[in-house]
């Protein structure tokens, strides 16, 4: 992204999650040894934020048929339905979703960052985060509850693709808080890697980076000259 006294800065777009052998982190050369790719996203995580404060039935708060569409879905994880009725409603969203990429085969370990991680900590590189845990799951904590039912409805539709997960971040409310919010704060960290002397690798899921609000634009908007890196060699973007 950025050449600096000899030091290399790159930006990188990750899938979390992939069959495990569909990718190798040797393929990305020895800047991968200099990674400070993000934790795992909040659906590897759990925390009282999970369970309801106000101690609410999530079967009360959806359709009929939703519930029954969701029933099955907890009896194929091993989960009681009396312990996730008290659950908020993005939690068990974000727990079918990770379930079902389980189920057909991917892996956390497997993804980008779960690899970039693992050789990082191998080399004994540090590991930073752009936001922490907590932030991460405030993002979905802090939606309100009539957008977390929704997101789980749309989750309980999604067994065949992930088509509305992506739909949902049509929405511009939802775009803004998950994808354009995060951007713009990012932009002061990843200028702050790039003062130090050690090379740098950032890792952010590929969203992170498209558009006109993405990472890549907004620091090209701080007077950053950027280079792509295409067929193992940069290249100055025009």
């Amino acid at each position: 992204m950025d050449v600096v006294d000899a030091a290399a800065h790159a930006c990188a777009g990750a899938a979390p999650l992939l069959r495990p052998g569909l990718w190798r982190s040797g393929a990305a050369g020895d800047g991968a040894r200099h990674g400070r790719p993000q934790p795992g996203g909040p659906g590897r995580r759990a925390d009282g934020r999970a369970i309801d404060p106000q101690g609410r039935s999530l079967r009360d708060g959806l359709p009929a048929a939703s519930w029954r569409a969701l029933e099955p879905r907890l009896a194929g994880l091993g989960l009681p339905e009396a312990a996730i009725d008290r659950f908020e409603p993005w939690a068990v969203a974000l727990l079918l979703a990770s379930a079902e990429f389980l189920q057909r085969g991917y892996s956390p370990d497997s993804g980008v960052e779960g690899q970039l991680q693992a050789r990082a900590a191998a080399d004994r590189k540090p590991i930073d985060g752009l936001e922490t845990p907590a932030q991460q799951l405030e993002l979905f904590d802090g939606l309100p509850r009539a957008d977390q039912l929704e997101l789980l409805e749309l989750t309980l539709g999604e067994r065949d693709s992930v088509g509305p997960r992506l739909e949902a971040l049509e929405r511009p409310d939802l775009h803004q808080r998950l994808v354009i919010r995060r951007n713009a704060a990012w932009v002061a960290p990843v200028k702050e890697l790039l003062r130090r002397p050690d090379d740098t690798l950032v890792v952010v899921g590929l969203m992170h980076l498209l558009g006109e609000q993405g990472l890549i634009a907004l620091l090209r908007t701080q007077g950053l000259q950027l280079e792509r890196f295409v067929a193992g060699a940069w290249r100055l973007e025009p």
